[in-house]
């Protein structure tokens, strides 16, 4: 059986698209090649069925994968040397029964999260879905909107707001695993001082601390398609984008990346959050931001400022 003994387990938009990347090149790492499997967010069909504010079926739908064989080939290329076994699916961190599905598989997994800024957070949600053509509102018809998608059943991305009350969903990983097993990172860190943050990650899986990744990439920038056509051409369907990692070589896999993720974000360009809807979002996450520093014994009023 080949299952990861690692998970980073969200937060979504909060740079852990980076972060796979720089575990991945460690020689002592194995991270899956699919890198949203999120095995352990659903178990069935039955689980899934996402909307998108398009009007169709939301593109999670078709990027789970809920058979427990097909998720372990996932790690069936691992070498000898790589015994440190990861895979990233931010849903982890959302999904109130992941942690007890993970716990009943995989127990001594540790578990790495990472958060942000939960206003700029949000912001980035909005603009992933805008870049993906999913999402027709400007960013504060979409904030009041979000409620009613909740309750149609929107895909996870959509509840701009909702994900960033990390003290709950946290809460969820510390009743159910021991405090060893869990590493809590800042996005902040993460951008400002990556070597010293990885380091610290390296130490957390028991790897060579002194590795130093090539930081150089951007991965999963969000923001507004000068061409969508281009866009679309660049980042085919899950099922079509599964088939091709499955039939792509492992030692050209990171290189198609790279080239891939270089065009896309020379496509790519950044918008700006309204004043107005940052003063908004700096009101419904004040007491959240609180209760986080006093849990991570950080300073984070800069979040709010």
């Amino acid at each position: 059986m080949s299952l990861p003994n690692f998970l980073i387990i969200g937060a979504a938009k909060a740079g852990t698209n980076a972060l796979y990347h720089y575990l991945r090149q460690h020689p002592q790492v194995y991270m899956s090649p699919w890198k949203e499997p999120k095995f352990f967010a659903f178990e069935s069909e039955a689980d899934l069925g996402f909307r998108a504010a398009n009007g169709k079926d939301a593109p999670v739908n078709a990027s789970v994968i809920l058979d427990q064989r097909e998720y372990e080939r996932l790690f069936d290329d691992a070498r000898d040397g790589e015994f440190a076994r990861g895979e990233a699916s931010t849903h982890y961190l959302y999904v109130e029964k992941s942690p007890t599905r993970i716990k009943s598989l995989i127990p001594d997994a540790k578990l790495i999260a990472v958060l942000r800024n939960p206003v700029d957070r949000a912001f980035s949600s909005y603009q992933h879905l805008v870049r993906d053509d999913l999402e027709p509102l400007d960013f504060g018809a979409a904030l009041d909107a979000e409620p009613q998608r909740i309750a149609e059943h929107y895909a996870y991305l959509y509840r701009y707001t909702d994900m960033g009350f990390y003290s709950e969903q946290l809460d969820r990983y510390e009743k159910t695993f021991p405090e060893n097993q869990l590493c809590v990172l800042l996005y902040d860190d993460l951008r400002s001082n990556p070597e010293a943050t990885c380091r610290r990650i390296f130490s957390f899986l028991g790897v060579d601390e002194n590795f130093v990744p090539d930081m150089s990439g951007e991965y999963n920038r969000s923001g507004l398609p000068k061409h969508r056509v281009m866009h679309r051409l660049l980042n085919p369907s899950a099922p079509m984008k599964r088939r091709l990692w499955s039939m792509t070589p492992r030692f050209a896999r990171e290189r198609l990346l790279d080239a891939q993720t270089r065009m896309v974000n020379r496509n790519l360009q950044r918008q700006t959050l309204p004043e107005h809807e940052r003063d908004r979002l700096r009101d419904v996450f004040r007491e959240e931001v609180g209760r986080l520093e006093k849990r991570l014994d950080r300073d984070l009023s800069h979040w709010l400022g």
